[in-house]
This record gives C-alpha cells, sequence and structure tokens, in this order.
C-alpha cells in the first residue's frame, strides 16, 4: 500500500536519489560555456560542437527505454550507484580529450549514465509518495535539476575562468564519486510495507512492456508533445543560446551565460508551481498549452528581438524556462494512465522523445550555422554572424507551435485521475 501521508524518511530518499538528476543537468549544459574553449581544443565548427554536444542526446535516447525496463525490473539504488560512476568516468575521459571522436566518446558514456537519472527519480516519486503529490513531486525534482543546470551556466563560467576547462572537469568528477556513495549507503526502493515486489520472477517481461506502452496512440501523443515543448532547453539553452547571445548583444561569454542561466532558473522556480496547478484545478491539459505558449511567444521575442536592457531579456529567458515546466505535468499525465508496472517503460519512452530533441537539433542548428556561414574567423574559432543565428534558430518556435496544437486536439484530458483503463487507448 502506499503511505498515505509524506515521511521524513521519504522526503530525504528523494532529495539523495535526485541529487544526481541535479548533477547530471550540470554535465548536460557544461559544453555552452565551454563553447570557444572546446572549438579552439578540438580544432572544431559548429557542426562538429554540435555533434559533440550532441553525442550525450544520442546515448540519452538510446538507453530510455532500457533504463525503465532495467528499474521496473530491479529498482532504482543500484542502478543509480553505477550510472553515477560511469558519468564520473566519462567526465574524467572528457577532460583527457585530444581529439573530436574522444570528447564524442566521452560524452556518449555520460549520456549513457545520465539517462537513468529522470526514470529513477520518477520510480522513487511512485514508491515513496501518494498519487496525488505526484506532479508536484516531479515539479520539486525539475527544480532541483534546474539547480544543477544553472550551476553549468555562469558558475560553470566562472570556474573554467579560474581554473581551466579540465580542472574544472576533475572536480566534477570528484563530485561524481561522492554522489554515487550517498546513494548507494541511504537510497532504498521502497518502504518496507510496500506491497510492490522487487521479486523479478513474476514482473512483466520486456515484449510485454514495450508492447502495452508502444500500442497506446497516448504515448505517441505525448512523446511528440515532449519533443516539441523540450526543443529550447536542448537547443538553446543547452548549448546555442551562449554564443547567440554573445553575437546578438556583442557580450562576453560570462555575461552570455549569465543571461542564459535564468532559462533554468524560469524551469527550476515554476515546475513545482506548474505541477501544484495542475492538481489544484484538476487539468493536465490546459497547463501543457499555457505553458506552450508561452515558450512560443517568449521565444521569438529572445531571437528577433533581443532586448538589450538586461531586466527585460532575462524576463523573457526566465519565460522560456517557464515553458519547459510543462515536463512535471507531462509525466503526471503518463502516471495517470499507465498501470504501475509498466510505468518505468512508459517514463522511459517519453523521456527518450524529449532528449532527442538535443540529439537531433544541436547537431542540425550547428549544421544551419555552418550553411549560412561567411568564413570569418577569431583566431582559430569560426565567427557566425546574427542572420545565420536568425535562420539556424528559426526552428525552435516552430517546434512549440506543433505542442500547442498537440495539447489542444491530441492529448486526452485525464482530470488529474486514474485513467488507466479507459483512456489509455
Amino acid at each position: 500500500m502506499k503511505p498515505k501521508t509524506i515521511t521524513s524518511k521519504a522526503l530525504f530518499i528523494f532529495i539523495v536519489g535526485t541529487l544526481f538528476y541535479c548533477y547530471e543537468y550540470f554535465l548536460q549544459v557544461a559544453p555552452a560555456p565551454m563553447t570557444a574553449y572546446l572549438m579552439e581544443a578540438f580544432h572544431a565548427n559548429a557542426t562538429q560542437l554540435g555533434l559533440i554536444s550532441g553525442f550525450f542526446f544520442y546515448a540519452y535516447t538510446i538507453f530510455q527505454i532500457p533504463s525503465g525496463l532495467l528499474v521496473d525490473r530491479y529498482g532504482a539504488r543500484i542502478i543509480l550507484t553505477l550510472v553515477i560512476l560511469i558519468c564520473a568516468f566519462g567526465t574524467l575521459l572528457f577532460s583527457f580529450a585530444s581529439t573530436i571522436w574522444i570528447a564524442a566518446l566521452a560524452r556518449f558514456i555520460i549520456g549513457t549514465g545520465s539517462a537513468f537519472a529522470f526514470v529513477c527519480s520518477l520510480y522513487l516519486i511512485s514508491r515513496w509518495f501518494p498519487s496525488y503529490y505526484f506532479a508536484l513531486m516531479v515539479g520539486i525534482a525539475q527544480f532541483l535539476s534546474g539547480l544543477g543546470a544553472v550551476a553549468g551556466e555562469a558558475p560553470l563560467a566562472i570556474l573554467i575562468k579560474h581554473f581551466g576547462w579540465q580542472h574544472t572537469l576533475w572536480m566534477l568528477v570528484i563530485i561524481g564519486f561522492i554522489l554515487a556513495m550517498l546513494t548507494l549507503f541511504f537510497v532504498r526502493n521502497q518502504p518496507k510495507d510496500e506491497h510492490v515486489t522487487e521479486d523479478t520472477r513474476h514482473a512483466p517481461s520486456v515484449l510485454t512492456c514495450l508492447k502495452m506502452v508502444l500500442s497506446k496512440s497516448q504515448t505517441w501523443w505525448l512523446a511528440l508533445y515532449g519533443f516539441c515543448s523540450w526543443t529550447a532547453m536542448t537547443g538553446f539553452a543547452a548549448l546555442w543560446g551562449v554564443p547567440f547571445l554573445m553575437t546578438s548583444l556583442h557580450i562576453s561569454t560570462l555575461h552570455a551565460a549569465e543571461a542564459t542561466s535564468w532559462v533554468w532558473i524560469g524551469m527550476a522556480v515554476s515546475n513545482p508551481i506548474t505541477g501544484w496547478f495542475s492538481a489544484h484545478i484538476g487539468r493536465r491539459c490546459l497547463p501543457l498549452t499555457l505553458t506552450a505558449f508561452i515558450g512560443f511567444i517568449s521565444l521569438l521575442l529572445v531571437l528577433y528581438w533581443t532586448p538589450s536592457a538586461t531586466w527585460a531579456l532575462w524576463t523573457l529567458l526566465f519565460l522560456i524556462g517557464v515553458s519547459a515546466s510543462s515536463q512535471s505535468v507531462l509525466f503526471a499525465t503518463v502516471q495517470d494512465i499507465t498501470a504501475i508496472e509498466y510505468t518505468g517503460t512508459a517514463n522511459g519512452f517519453i523521456n527518450m522523445a524529449v532528449v532527442f530533441s538535443g540529439a537531433f537539433l544541436q547537431p542540425l542548428i550547428g549544421k544551419l550555422l555552418d550553411l549560412n556561414w561567411y568564413g570569418t574567423f577569431l583566431g582559430r574559432i569560426p565567427i557566425y554572424n546574427l542572420h545565420a543565428y536568425h535562420i539556424a534558430l528559426f526552428i525552435l518556435p516552430v517546434c512549440f507551435l506543433i505542442a500547442i496544437l498537440i495539447s489542444v486536439f491530441f492529448i486526452k484530458e485525464t482530470y488529474c485521475k486514474s485513467m488507466k483503463n479507459y483512456f489509455y487507448q
């Protein structure tokens, strides 16, 4: 039986288990303030840099469904410990990389470990908290991940400026080992009186899980919405936002990273609020539509107006982050329509679609920048003008427009209730 109230032990396990989600977001966005350093170190153009960064998302995408299946069968504790160590190893390899392909391999390894972070957080929430609080707790998990992303922008840029990008990565390796030990000693899969068993003899087979999840039309609509609504985070905030703002406003890497941090702050602050709002009004589709609309308008203004006034720029970037708070409602909707024995697989599939936006868009935007490049260099670093960025980044508001249409016409309302036997068809 699920616990009727939120206990202090549940909160402690949730925080420790979700610290990895915070850590992997730091690693995910780390290339953004490093763009110039990485281009110089690897003699890379925008396409190649997008490829290096994109390898994180290739692995993250590939391992989403396997992560859900493994967590469904074996729980979160041991798996979290192992994947944190994998991330630390990949970060260490990246710090010693001497070629583009070694750097890409290291990012792939980091992405492999990171693929388990969100699914494990969802697993722990579903087993330690009442279902009524699911959207709120997902929002809090996203809040913690947002803190990690914020730290991966301006604070990381400061560390890189003082210690160099390689030495800074070594610090992250040490943090990874500490997190692995905390997880091993303190995280538990479920309460002792929880009736969900970890005996894998009666767990659904891999094929059964996949069949049940992938045969439902709502799975695909939710996945497509997740892809489109997250493009601003992976395509803009996680990589190309910093160089775009540097070009558009003629500011330094540090100031551009500081501004981009407001996207992640917006996501962090708004996720618990949006999750609470969804539960409060008893609706899922309305918050999904509103957040996508906010992202569409604010991103258009940042890309094609780009106000020089600090307060206006930071406000719009904050609102782009608010659009990402749709994720707390998106995964709560998945919870509404999925039986508990399939939730890991379902969450893994939806999250795969979400992060595939990075695997697809980061190299694509880089390629579009190169196609519109006039051959200008600053030292050994290629310089792209504002026109090239306007063309390359136009795809992002288009994705938000698609997300709005999906949430209005194709995602079925669950009214924040279990609809496993009715709507999931």
